[in-house]
């Protein structure tokens, strides 16, 4: 993995962590924060307040800011060594987040029909973050197959 992709998850996973962490603060004070796009699918409360809000108790915006934080360690992690398991562990945690980022944009569209745009800003964090590992496993997995048929080659 390339050091500036990491330096750039490392930057996506803080801005992941104020925005996740903001929203927790504000769940347990009981206070839906401002949300106005102007728009008629623009609800902060819809979404913050339904059952899809927590697991078992747990604000997803908690789950969220712990995501974060695993993550930028991951990365931090990567820095220093990659191993193999390392590699495997951060390719996975990367899909989970982009699979729940996928899940909780379906339900706010199609379920809610309502909008928060501060997990809006964290589902579309978690695509990007996602994106970039991804784009980046399929660069190193070309790199390796060029190889192999060079050798094979000579």
């Amino acid at each position: 993995m390339k050091k500036k992709i990491l330096f750039v998850l490392i930057a996506l996973s803080i801005l992941g962590l104020i925005d996740a962490g903001y929203l927790t603060y504000e769940h347990y004070r009981n206070i839906i924060p401002p949300c106005s796009m102007h728009t008629w699918f623009s609800d902060c409360g819809a979404v913050l307040s339904s059952k899809y809000a927590t697991i078992m108790n747990i604000p997803v915006a908690l789950l969220g800011a712990m995501y974060y934080v695993a993550f930028g360690f991951l990365c931090l992690l990567l820095l220093r060594k990659q191993t193999k398991l390392l590699s495997i562990i951060f390719y996975i945690v990367a899909t989970l987040g982009g699979a729940a980022s996928l899940t909780f944009i379906f339900l706010q569209f199609f379920v809610l029909h309502a909008i928060c745009p501060y997990c809006m800003l964290s589902d579309t964090n978690l695509l990007v973050m996602f994106g970039l590992v991804v784009s980046v496993a399929w660069n190193q997995a070309s790199d390796k197959e060029e190889k192999r048929i060079t050798v094979e080659k000579s």
